[in-house]
Protein backbone atom coordinates (compact mmCIF):
# COMPACT_ATOMS: atom_id res chain seq x y z
CA UNK A 1 0.00 0.00 0.00
CA UNK A 2 0.95 3.71 -0.62
CA UNK A 3 2.25 5.23 2.36
CA UNK A 4 1.96 8.83 1.25
CA UNK A 5 0.41 10.03 -1.83
CA UNK A 6 1.92 13.36 -2.43
CA UNK A 7 -0.06 16.60 -4.00
CA UNK A 8 1.66 18.15 -6.58
CA UNK A 9 0.03 20.28 -9.47
CA UNK A 10 0.28 19.75 -13.52
CA UNK A 11 3.23 21.69 -13.99
CA UNK A 12 5.74 19.34 -11.03
CA UNK A 13 4.65 15.85 -11.77
CA UNK A 14 7.00 14.55 -10.15
CA UNK A 15 7.61 17.12 -7.03
CA UNK A 16 9.30 20.72 -7.18
CA UNK A 17 13.49 19.85 -7.00
CA UNK A 18 13.86 20.53 -3.64
CA UNK A 19 11.07 17.87 -2.54
CA UNK A 20 13.41 14.88 -4.15
CA UNK A 21 15.84 14.55 -1.65
CA UNK A 22 13.29 14.40 0.99
CA UNK A 23 11.11 11.71 -1.03
CA UNK A 24 14.75 10.14 -1.94
CA UNK A 25 15.07 9.66 2.41
CA UNK A 26 11.71 8.25 3.23
CA UNK A 27 12.53 5.94 0.41
CA UNK A 28 15.72 5.01 2.22
CA UNK A 29 13.70 4.78 5.13
CA UNK A 30 10.90 2.17 3.98
CA UNK A 31 8.42 4.54 2.94
CA UNK A 32 6.56 3.94 -0.55
CA UNK A 33 5.37 6.95 -2.15
CA UNK A 34 4.01 8.30 -5.15
CA UNK A 35 2.65 11.60 -6.58
CA UNK A 36 -0.65 12.89 -8.27
CA UNK A 37 -2.00 16.14 -9.18
CA UNK A 38 -3.93 17.77 -6.56
CA UNK A 39 -6.58 18.63 -9.22
CA UNK A 40 -6.60 15.45 -11.20
CA UNK A 41 -10.07 14.05 -10.73
CA UNK A 42 -9.11 10.28 -11.26
CA UNK A 43 -7.14 10.32 -8.07
CA UNK A 44 -8.14 8.24 -5.62
CA UNK A 45 -6.58 9.97 -2.65
CA UNK A 46 -8.39 7.06 -0.31
CA UNK A 47 -6.11 4.95 -1.32
CA UNK A 48 -2.55 6.02 0.56
CA UNK A 49 -2.33 5.98 4.30
CA UNK A 50 -1.64 9.97 3.91
CA UNK A 51 -1.96 12.59 1.93
CA UNK A 52 0.77 14.95 2.02
CA UNK A 53 0.63 18.41 -0.21
CA UNK A 54 4.01 19.08 -1.14
CA UNK A 55 4.33 20.78 -4.47
CA UNK A 56 0.55 22.22 -5.18
CA UNK A 57 1.97 25.62 -6.59
CA UNK A 58 -1.07 26.36 -8.75
CA UNK A 59 -3.87 26.71 -5.78
CA UNK A 60 -3.31 30.78 -5.88
CA UNK A 61 -5.07 30.59 -9.16
CA UNK A 62 -7.95 28.49 -8.11
CA UNK A 63 -7.97 29.07 -3.83
CA UNK A 64 -11.42 27.91 -3.33
CA UNK A 65 -11.45 24.61 -5.51
CA UNK A 66 -8.01 24.09 -3.32
CA UNK A 67 -9.25 24.22 -0.07
CA UNK A 68 -12.58 22.02 -1.26
CA UNK A 69 -10.17 19.47 -2.32
CA UNK A 70 -8.63 19.78 1.21
CA UNK A 71 -11.72 19.26 2.50
CA UNK A 72 -12.82 15.89 0.23
CA UNK A 73 -9.43 13.99 0.99
CA UNK A 74 -10.33 14.54 4.77
CA UNK A 75 -13.86 13.60 4.17
CA UNK A 76 -12.61 10.45 2.94
CA UNK A 77 -11.18 9.41 6.61
CA UNK A 78 -7.54 9.33 5.04
CA UNK A 79 -5.26 12.06 7.29
CA UNK A 80 -3.95 15.21 5.24
CA UNK A 81 -0.86 16.44 6.37
CA UNK A 82 -1.41 19.69 6.67
CA UNK A 83 -5.29 19.66 7.49
CA UNK A 84 -7.83 21.00 5.56
CA UNK A 85 -8.67 23.61 8.56
CA UNK A 86 -4.67 24.67 7.86
CA UNK A 87 -4.92 25.04 4.18
CA UNK A 88 -7.54 27.22 4.72
CA UNK A 89 -5.73 29.59 6.86
CA UNK A 90 -2.30 29.75 5.38
CA UNK A 91 -3.47 30.10 1.52
CA UNK A 92 -4.67 33.61 2.62
CA UNK A 93 -1.87 35.89 3.64
CA UNK A 94 -4.34 37.43 5.88
CA UNK A 95 -3.49 34.65 8.67
CA UNK A 96 -0.83 37.72 9.38
CA UNK A 97 -3.46 39.70 10.63
CA UNK A 98 -3.92 37.17 13.60
CA UNK A 99 -0.27 36.75 14.24
CA UNK A 100 0.41 40.33 14.47
CA UNK A 101 -2.87 40.48 17.13
CA UNK A 102 -1.59 38.38 19.27
CA UNK A 103 1.43 40.03 19.50
CA UNK A 104 4.09 38.31 16.81
CA UNK A 105 6.35 41.08 14.96
CA UNK A 106 5.22 41.16 11.23
CA UNK A 107 6.33 43.51 8.71
CA UNK A 108 3.34 46.76 9.18
CA UNK A 109 1.06 45.95 6.62
CA UNK A 110 -2.29 48.05 4.98
CA UNK A 111 -4.94 45.30 4.41
CA UNK A 112 -7.30 46.49 1.40
CA UNK A 113 -10.39 43.87 1.14
CA UNK A 114 -12.97 43.44 -1.60
CA UNK A 115 -15.39 45.85 -0.05
CA UNK A 116 -12.66 49.00 0.41
CA UNK A 117 -11.88 51.63 -2.15
CA UNK A 118 -8.71 51.34 -3.96
CA UNK A 119 -8.75 55.13 -4.73
CA UNK A 120 -8.37 55.86 -1.18
CA UNK A 121 -5.15 53.71 -1.17
CA UNK A 122 -2.59 56.53 -1.75
CA UNK A 123 -3.52 58.38 0.83
CA UNK A 124 -3.63 55.37 3.82
CA UNK A 125 -0.09 54.60 2.59
CA UNK A 126 0.78 58.10 2.92
CA UNK A 127 -0.63 58.55 6.01
CA UNK A 128 1.87 56.44 7.62
CA UNK A 129 4.80 57.93 6.09
CA UNK A 130 5.53 55.38 3.25
CA UNK A 131 6.93 57.12 -0.12
CA UNK A 132 7.81 53.84 -1.31
CA UNK A 133 5.52 50.42 -1.09
CA UNK A 134 4.77 47.30 -2.27
CA UNK A 135 1.52 46.14 -3.55
CA UNK A 136 1.29 42.25 -3.38
CA UNK A 137 -2.01 39.75 -3.44
CA UNK A 138 -3.73 38.54 -0.24
CA UNK A 139 -3.53 35.25 -2.30
CA UNK A 140 -0.38 34.39 -3.98
CA UNK A 141 2.74 32.79 -4.00
CA UNK A 142 6.70 33.91 -4.88
CA UNK A 143 6.27 37.18 -6.28
CA UNK A 144 3.34 36.74 -8.43
CA UNK A 145 1.31 40.21 -8.54
CA UNK A 146 3.80 41.86 -6.20
CA UNK A 147 4.73 45.13 -7.55
CA UNK A 148 6.65 48.43 -6.23
CA UNK A 149 5.63 51.76 -6.25
CA UNK A 150 8.05 54.91 -5.37
CA UNK A 151 7.71 58.43 -4.88
CA UNK A 152 4.33 58.51 -3.95
CA UNK A 153 4.14 61.73 -1.90
CA UNK A 154 4.05 63.84 -5.47
CA UNK A 155 4.36 61.38 -8.13
CA UNK A 156 0.55 61.56 -9.27
CA UNK A 157 2.11 58.57 -12.18
CA UNK A 158 2.73 56.60 -9.42
CA UNK A 159 -0.17 56.89 -6.72
CA UNK A 160 -2.46 55.73 -10.43
CA UNK A 161 -0.39 53.22 -11.09
CA UNK A 162 -0.97 51.74 -7.41
CA UNK A 163 -4.99 52.30 -7.59
CA UNK A 164 -5.18 50.62 -10.43
CA UNK A 165 -2.81 47.14 -9.48
CA UNK A 166 -4.57 47.78 -6.07
CA UNK A 167 -8.19 47.43 -8.20
CA UNK A 168 -6.58 44.25 -9.96
CA UNK A 169 -5.89 42.28 -7.18
CA UNK A 170 -9.07 43.12 -5.80
CA UNK A 171 -10.94 40.83 -7.89
CA UNK A 172 -8.63 38.06 -7.00
CA UNK A 173 -9.79 37.63 -3.13
CA UNK A 174 -7.92 41.11 -1.88
CA UNK A 175 -4.47 43.20 -1.63
CA UNK A 176 -1.97 44.28 0.91
CA UNK A 177 0.05 47.12 0.98
CA UNK A 178 4.37 46.73 2.96
CA UNK A 179 6.53 49.73 3.01
CA UNK A 180 9.54 48.53 0.58
CA UNK A 181 12.27 47.63 3.09
CA UNK A 182 15.79 48.85 2.16
CA UNK A 183 17.06 45.99 4.53
CA UNK A 184 15.86 42.67 1.73
CA UNK A 185 17.90 44.34 -0.69
CA UNK A 186 21.52 44.71 1.51
CA UNK A 187 20.59 41.81 3.86
CA UNK A 188 18.29 39.35 1.84
CA UNK A 189 15.04 37.52 3.42
CA UNK A 190 16.41 34.73 6.24
CA UNK A 191 13.99 31.63 5.79
CA UNK A 192 14.03 29.62 8.90
CA UNK A 193 12.38 25.84 9.08
CA UNK A 194 10.76 23.82 11.05
CA UNK A 195 9.86 19.60 11.12
CA UNK A 196 7.12 18.99 13.79
CA UNK A 197 8.42 22.39 15.72
CA UNK A 198 12.57 21.43 15.79
CA UNK A 199 14.36 23.35 13.91
CA UNK A 200 16.28 21.64 10.99
CA UNK A 201 18.39 24.34 8.83
CA UNK A 202 18.28 28.08 8.00
CA UNK A 203 19.12 29.93 4.39
CA UNK A 204 19.70 33.76 4.11
CA UNK A 205 18.36 34.59 -0.06
CA UNK A 206 19.32 37.24 -1.72
CA UNK A 207 18.12 39.41 -4.89
CA UNK A 208 20.33 39.61 -7.81
CA UNK A 209 21.75 43.17 -8.20
CA UNK A 210 19.79 45.49 -9.23
CA UNK A 211 16.30 43.70 -8.03
CA UNK A 212 14.46 43.09 -4.64
CA UNK A 213 13.12 39.76 -5.27
CA UNK A 214 14.65 36.95 -3.41
CA UNK A 215 13.56 34.69 -5.66
CA UNK A 216 15.07 32.07 -7.30
CA UNK A 217 13.12 32.46 -10.52
CA UNK A 218 13.95 36.41 -10.37
CA UNK A 219 17.96 35.21 -9.97
CA UNK A 220 17.92 34.93 -6.34
CA UNK A 221 20.45 33.07 -4.75
CA UNK A 222 20.84 31.66 -1.26
CA UNK A 223 22.85 30.40 1.41
CA UNK A 224 23.01 28.13 4.50
CA UNK A 225 23.24 30.62 7.81
CA UNK A 226 22.88 30.14 11.34
CA UNK A 227 19.84 32.71 12.49
CA UNK A 228 20.67 35.10 15.29
CA UNK A 229 18.89 34.94 18.61
CA UNK A 230 16.24 37.50 17.66
CA UNK A 231 15.56 35.96 14.61
CA UNK A 232 15.16 32.77 15.80
CA UNK A 233 13.27 33.91 18.51
CA UNK A 234 10.89 35.29 15.77
CA UNK A 235 10.39 32.46 13.97
CA UNK A 236 9.93 29.66 16.91
CA UNK A 237 6.84 32.41 17.96
CA UNK A 238 5.39 31.84 14.93
CA UNK A 239 5.47 27.98 14.77
CA UNK A 240 4.38 27.57 18.36
CA UNK A 241 1.47 30.15 17.63
CA UNK A 242 0.18 28.19 14.73
CA UNK A 243 0.59 24.82 17.24
CA UNK A 244 -1.69 26.31 20.06
CA UNK A 245 -4.15 27.50 16.64
CA UNK A 246 -4.49 24.19 15.64
CA UNK A 247 -3.10 21.59 18.53
CA UNK A 248 -0.12 20.72 17.14
CA UNK A 249 3.40 22.05 15.85
CA UNK A 250 2.78 22.05 11.96
CA UNK A 251 5.07 19.01 10.74
CA UNK A 252 6.97 21.48 8.01
CA UNK A 253 6.65 24.77 8.34
CA UNK A 254 8.74 27.88 7.26
CA UNK A 255 9.40 31.10 8.84
CA UNK A 256 10.64 33.96 6.54
CA UNK A 257 11.86 37.30 8.26
CA UNK A 258 13.37 40.48 7.46
CA UNK A 259 14.64 43.19 9.05
CA UNK A 260 11.57 46.14 9.17
CA UNK A 261 12.21 50.03 9.06
CA UNK A 262 12.99 49.53 12.54
CA UNK A 263 16.11 46.91 11.44
CA UNK A 264 14.66 44.57 13.89
CA UNK A 265 13.63 40.90 12.49
CA UNK A 266 9.94 40.74 11.15
CA UNK A 267 7.54 37.82 9.84
CA UNK A 268 7.50 38.19 6.17
CA UNK A 269 5.32 35.24 5.79
CA UNK A 270 4.80 31.50 7.34
CA UNK A 271 4.77 28.90 4.84
CA UNK A 272 2.80 25.87 6.23
CA UNK A 273 1.39 24.23 3.03
CA UNK A 274 4.36 23.79 0.14
CA UNK A 275 7.02 26.15 1.30
CA UNK A 276 10.52 25.32 -1.31
CA UNK A 277 12.60 23.70 1.70
CA UNK A 278 16.41 23.94 -0.06
CA UNK A 279 17.08 21.04 0.98
CA UNK A 280 19.38 20.49 -2.44
CA UNK A 281 23.45 19.79 -0.56
CA UNK A 282 21.81 20.11 2.77
CA UNK A 283 21.48 16.09 4.03
CA UNK A 284 21.67 16.99 7.47
CA UNK A 285 18.34 19.18 7.50
CA UNK A 286 16.65 16.51 4.77
CA UNK A 287 17.15 13.35 7.40
CA UNK A 288 15.52 15.38 9.97
CA UNK A 289 12.34 16.65 8.06
CA UNK A 290 12.36 12.70 6.76
CA UNK A 291 12.72 11.50 10.64
CA UNK A 292 9.50 13.80 11.61
CA UNK A 293 7.78 12.54 8.72
CA UNK A 294 8.16 8.97 9.94
CA UNK A 295 7.19 9.74 13.20
CA UNK A 296 3.96 10.91 12.59
CA UNK A 297 3.71 8.31 10.20
CA UNK A 298 4.48 6.09 13.36
CA UNK A 299 1.29 7.25 15.29
CA UNK A 300 -0.99 6.15 12.52
CA UNK A 301 0.45 2.29 13.14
Amino acid sequence: MTDILFASCDGLPALDEDSAPLRDALTERGVVSRVAAWDDPSVDWSAARVVMARSTWDYAERREAFVAWAERVEATGVPLWPDAQTIAWNTEKSYLRHLAAGGLRTVPTVWVDPQDDPAAVPDRIRDRGWDDAIVKPQIGVGAIGLRRFTGLAGDAAQATGMVEHTRELLGAGGAMVQPYLPGVAEHGELSVFFAAGRLTHAIRKRAAAGDFRVQPEHGGTHELVRPERDELDTATWAVAAVAARFGEPPLIARADLVADLEGRPALIELELIEPRLFLRGHPEATDAIADAVLERLAVLR
